[in-house]
């Protein structure tokens, strides 16, 4: 689990709050992809960045399973 991680829920209701299904959300600190998630999970298109090997592999991990 990363440090600051957020839960999905608030995540997800600010994505819907800001953008529009099939929109592009940019995340350019991904930490462990709970943007990805919660994009994945309302209909946008996403793009994650993450400097840490670590979490890039946790982040894959996360969207691919959600």
């Amino acid at each position: 689990q990363h440090p600051t991680q957020k839960p999905t829920a608030l995540i997800r209701k600010l994505i819907e709050d800001s953008t529009e299904p099939g929109d592009l959300v940019l995340d350019c600190f991904g930490g462990s992809g709970i943007t990805g998630v919660a994009a994945k999970q309302t209909g946008r298109n996403f793009i994650l960045f993450e400097i840490s090997e670590k979490y890039c592999g946790v982040s894959e991990r996360r969207i691919r399973e959600a």
